[in-house]
């Protein structure tokens, strides 16, 4: 008889490069909008009320710029023996079983190409973690800015990781896990 290893949870997150990337691009448009509020405080400067505003919405660009950017060093995919998990903080985060993926296929209508379909969306209306308790797929949001729509429109897609390395897309732990836990996924990769 042969012994078998069951694969531990793997955690994929974006690569540093593309965090450092993001978080450079989110700076840059935060110090040129606050530039150019110190500008306005200057041709405004005989009035105290412009310059308090100025200064105010200056803040609030720093304040935009750390929300748009500490939820991307959090963004990351679980692998687990339970199942998949996503979990993008400045957005929302989704549950299934391995049972309910039905494919792994490229959708080009979302930024991430390569996504797993699920057989059932991901349910709205029951708590994130009552959901993963019964092993059942659910979706919940993380942000002020996720409408209803947007949050119906994921319930059946949980996208992979652009950084993702190849090789656990192809022969590593992604596929140990396929193979091991849903067999069905591990031969079918379709185009949508």
């Amino acid at each position: 008889m042969q012994d078998t290893v069951q694969p531990l949870t793997k955690v994929y997150h974006l690569g540093m490069p593309v965090r450092i990337f993001l978080c450079f691009l989110y700076l840059l448009l935060a110090i040129g909008g606050l530039d150019l509020l110190m500008l306005l405080i200057e041709i405004l400067q005989n009035h105290s009320f412009d310059t308090l505003l100025a200064w105010f919405l200056g803040l609030s660009l720093i304040a935009l710029f750390t929300y748009g950017t500490l939820p991307l060093w959090n963004i990351r995919l679980e692998l687990s023996p339970e199942g998949v998990t996503y979990i993008n903080p400045a957005y929302c985060r989704i549950y299934t079983p391995w049972e309910n993926i039905a494919q792994i296929a490229s959708v080009s209508r979302f930024p991430v190409k390569v996504s797993l379909i699920l057989r059932t969306p991901a349910a709205r209306n029951i708590p994130f973690g009552a959901g993963k308790q019964q092993r059942q797929a659910v979706i919940e949001r993380c942000s002020l800015l996720t409408t209803k729509t947007d949050l119906k429109r994921r319930a059946y897609v949980i996208p992979l990781i652009p950084t993702m390395p190849k090789k656990d897309l192809k022969n590593g732990t992604f596929n140990a896990y396929l193979q091991h836990y849903a067999p069905h996924l591990s031969q079918d990769r379709t185009t949508i």
